[in-house]
């Protein structure tokens, strides 16, 4: 009879099951923010451009403003996993969309750009906080056998809502102004935040803060008809600490993953950041208008979801590391293509293979894998780790990219690209683990437990 009624774990019951009408709903929720909340990052170089097109803004206030951005994007990247791991997954994914939400909504109102520069920090410190909780939170309910490729799917926010703002942005920002960009993102953010009012806690967060009858209800709601007969939850599972300090992160088993996590960050973050908020810019500088350097970009985005569409149809059969080692040869060689090509068509497709690499990169580093290789009581301070480093990185991008453009021009530009991305493919090759198809029990077993 004990054998009817096995003694399970959230991880193990929750990795027997098939995608359902639960998981599509979760993945509606988290997506619907993220979304929203890549969109509010990347209508920076639309508006950007636009504003030194203006007068407005010159490329020094630019730089500021990329700087707030990321400031406030480490900030609250660094918050929202302190604040996850501490009182839960669905406080801070409510938290994060009402700040970013409000303050965007602000920033259309901004009088000039000393105040742009301000409320972008406020609104960032949200953008950051969704970031971290999104796919590492929804991971936490996926089976170990389609984790990669569901939250890959889940990456695809970020190449598509780049789309949407390179075509709003050329199409909207030359009749209403820039300021319709961050109404479109507060109105959304908005509606999202109501609509997740409903949403779960994270079953295998509840787990690991031993309590047991939270995570039961939670892991009974998502089986659904699915659910076999097995003993509650914490039967047979020895009581979790609740409170796990910060300093984890640095210990003997842990500092390998926390060193990964930031380098990783601080390499497909910059590249991705040098084509969203700076190409439109260098383009505009280069003698283009706006609305046709944002056009170019919007052709770029095209790649973008290819690389996302290529790592939802591979992660899960090539694995984590292949793939990133791949994705970075190629991205190194179309980056250094790119800026000198003469031919338009050649720079389109060049930029688009660049495109292509760098968000199969992010689709694969950035949401699926660091979140991956942390254990869920300290998973969102891990990924919150590695997040906000790469936007240390970002912050001061602006005193690096600005005066390596004035040497340089594009050429320099592009030549630090293919740097990042050697720098990534050497990470992942000496000190990367592979995590495909294991459950987050199995990759984190051991991790995190010295005596």
């Amino acid at each position: 009879m004990a054998n009817a009624t096995p003694a399970l774990t959230v991880g193990e019951r929750l990795d027997r099951l098939n995608i359902g009408a639960f998981h599509w709903r979760m993945f509606a929720l988290i997506g619907g923010g993220l979304f929203v909340d890549v969109y509010d990052q990347t209508l920076a170089g639309a508006v950007l451009a636009t504003m030194v097109k203006s007068g407005e803004s010159n490329l020094a206030l630019n730089g500021w403003f990329l700087s707030s951005t990321f400031l406030g994007l480490m900030v609250g990247a660094w918050m929202a996993g302190i604040l996850s791991d501490r009182y839960g997954r669905r406080v801070s994914f409510q938290i994060n969309l009402l700040i970013f939400g409000l303050f965007s909504l602000a920033a259309a109102a901004a009088p000039n750009m000393n105040w742009l520069i301000a409320l972008r920090f406020l609104m960032s410190v949200g953008l950051g906080a969704e970031v971290v909780v999104a796919a590492a939170t929804l991971m936490e309910f996926i089976p170990a056998r389609l984790r990669g490729r569901m939250i890959a799917a889940l990456a695809l926010c970020s190449p598509l809502s780049t789309l949407l703002s390179n075509i709003l942005g050329s199409t909207l920002i030359p009749v209403a102004g820039w300021q319709v960009m961050f109404i479109i993102a507060g109105v959304a953010a908005m509606g999202i935040w109501f609509l997740r009012k409903s949403m779960p806690e994270s079953p295998r967060w509840l787990e690991s803060q031993s309590r047991y009858t939270e995570a039961e209800a939670v892991v009974r709601m998502v089986e659904a008809d699915a659910y076999q007969p097995c003993a509650p939850i914490g039967t047979a599972t020895p009581a979790q600490p609740t409170a796990v300090s910060a300093s984890i992160l640095f210990t003997k088993s842990v500092i390998r993953l926390s060193i990964l996590a930031v380098l990783l960050n601080m390499t497909v973050q910059t590249a991705v950041w040098i084509l969203n908020g700076w190409l439109p810019t260098f383009l505009v500088k280069q003698g283009l208008s706006v609305s046709s350097s944002l056009a170019f970009a919007a052709l770029l985005s095209i790649g973008s979801v290819g690389g996302s569409l290529l790592a939802v149809a591979t992660v899960d059969r090539v694995g984590r590391k292949p793939g990133i080692v791949v994705a970075s040869v190629i991205g190194m060689i179309a980056a250094a293509i790119f800026p000198f090509t003469a031919d338009l068509r050649e720079a389109v497709a060049s930029g688009m293979i660049m495109s292509a690499s760098i968000y199969y990169l992010l689709s694969v580093v950035f949401y699926v894998y660091q979140g991956e290789i942390f254990p869920t009581a300290f998973r969102q301070r891990g990924v919150g780790l590695g997040i906000a480093s790469g936007r240390i990185i970002l912050v001061l991008s602006p005193y690096l990219i600005v005066p390596l453009y004035g040497m340089g021009g594009p050429q320099a530009v592009f030549t630090l690209v293919v740097g990042l991305l050697l720098v990534t493919l050497l990470v992942i090759v000496t000190i990367g683990i592979e995590t495909r198809g294991q459950s987050l029990e199995a990759i984190s077993k051991g991790v995190g437990q010295e005596t």
